[in-house]
């Protein structure tokens, strides 16, 4: 491979992963999503070095290889948390300690939302993709994403509010 390949390849890296991580919520199949998604980069490099936003493009090939492994896997629920639980020495205010609270239930609520609107809400929020970005990532139309987002949004506060309500 050339170097300016890998170069571009290792840029990418990170944005992936995360967005693998959000499609998943298990640092195995993140993994192994990112593995096949660079597979089929390598494949078709010539069609990679031709995209103006090769991020973009990455992400449709990853939501892709996603939907497939769904399929394969008959929609068995996914394991595993987003991401580890926030932790805190002894040293720590009150204040980051709620701060970290607060982002472990959003991250909880996140990962409740279906797939679809967890990569709407993911592209949109994280990556600050656009509406017709989002929507031609995901092959989707955009007033889809829109009521995806517009959804998902309004689920996430419905249960941060129930979360609160419960701790009250």
């Amino acid at each position: 491979m050339s170097s300016r390949f890998e170069t571009e390849i290792q840029k990418l890296m990170t944005p992936l992963y995360r967005y693998a991580m959000a499609l998943t919520g298990s640092d195995a199949d993140a993994q192994d999503l990112v593995q096949e998604t660079l597979l089929k980069t390598v494949k078709h490099r010539e069609k990679f070095e031709r995209m103006e936003n090769r991020q973009s493009w990455l992400f449709t090939v990853m939501s892709n290889a996603f939907r497939d492994s769904i399929r394969r896997k008959h929609r068995r629920p996914q394991s595993g948390p987003l991401m580890s639980e926030p932790r805190c020495n002894s040293n720590c205010q009150e204040q980051k300690d709620k701060t970290l609270e607060h982002l472990a239930k959003a991250i909880g609520c996140f990962r409740q939302l279906p797939s679809r609107q967890r990569q709407v809400l993911y592209l949109r929020c994280v990556e600050e993709y656009s509406i017709k970005q989002i929507a031609q990532t995901l092959q989707t139309t955009e007033n889809g994403v829109k009521a995806n987002l517009s959804v998902a949004r309004k689920k996430i506060r419905q249960l941060m509010a129930k979360d609160k309500q419960v701790l009250e």
